[in-house]
């Protein structure tokens, strides 16, 4: 947070928004309903969830000592899971931002970044996959179904990803108040493209990306670290560039390059072989891995 305002502060000095000597702005208030949580929402709305899913699994558990609701669990995810699984889940997404009088066709799901209380199109959108995960957690033999899918999975994403864009006008950022035919189908064809595009991920990694490799493992171990730090070293970034002269996509992989490699060298320094690294990711890698003892020689 003091990274962030640092940035807002510092370009608002660069941009002339504050006068040296002027009084300052009255400082804003915060609430339940407007407190800022930036970037880290994923990890509130997460917690959320995770409560969630605790507690309604509790009585389940208590009662089902023979594991029959359990089976009817798993039968019920076998069925979910096929070519109409997109369809299926952006139904009640749909339903919630078409009722949203604040939503705003581009954006997709509203991010939940303000206020302790996130919006329903949020619950609904991110609860699904969080739901949907929770389930395949019981059936992993059903990733195999969803990689299976995946090139079906992938052309319905671009298809519904490129209409919405034309339906949300492009980078459009004025609400769709009115419930109105328009605002159903914008927002049918926006949810659509919103969980086939995860599920096309999804299976497109299952299918290309399951075997084992040392790069992948590091950026996966480094990828909580990198979330948490990225935001205010980009914001910071942004303003000491943003009079450079240089095309914009320059500045962009500029960014984008100089601060990935900030959070890898800072990860490898300040938290994998630290505290940090068993906090973030439940164990420290040590600096040095012990030798394997060799093998004493048959006799």
């Amino acid at each position: 947070m003091a990274g962030i305002v640092t940035a807002l502060v510092w370009n608002a000095y660069a941009n002339g928004l504050v006068v040296p000597g002027a009084p300052p702005p009255p400082s804003p208030t915060y609430d339940w309903t407007n407190f800022p949580l930036t970037h880290l929402w994923f990890l509130y709305v997460l917690v959320l969830f995770c409560a969630a899913a605790l507690i309604l699994r509790a009585p389940f558990a208590a009662l089902d000592r023979d594991g029959g609701w359990g089976r009817i669990v798993d039968r019920l995810t076998g069925a979910l899971i096929g070519w109409w699984t997109p369809v299926v889940l952006a139904v009640p997404l749909a339903l919630a931002m078409w009722l949203d009088p604040a939503w705003i066709a581009f954006f997709a799901v509203p991010t939940p970044d303000e206020g302790l209380v996130p919006d329903t199109a949020a619950l609904v959108g991110f609860g699904l996959a969080f739901g949907l995960g929770f389930m395949l957690d019981r059936r992993r033999d059903l990733l195999d179904r969803i990689a299976a899918w995946s090139p079906l999975f992938l052309i319905v994403a671009i298809a519904a990803g490129v209409w919405a864009w034309l339906l949300a006008g492009g980078p459009n950022i004025v609400p769709m108040v009115e419930p109105t035919a328009a605002k159903a189908l914008a927002a049918g064809v926006v949810a659509l493209a919103v969980y086939a595009s995860a599920l096309a991920a999804m299976g497109l990694c299952l299918r290309f990306l399951s075997g084992v490799s040392r790069v992948r493992r590091y950026l996966a171990d480094a990828s909580y670290w990198v979330y948490i730090l990225h935001l205010p070293l980009v914001m910071l970034a942004q303003v000491w560039i943003q009079d450079w002269p240089g095309p914009w996509w320059l500045k962009l992989a500029g960014v984008s390059a100089g601060v990935f490699a900030v959070c890898l060298i800072t990860y490898e320094l300040a938290v994998r072989h630290s505290f940090m690294g068993r906090w973030l990711n439940g164990r420290r890698i040590p600096w040095r891995r012990p030798r394997q003892p060799a093998l004493a020689p048959a006799e």
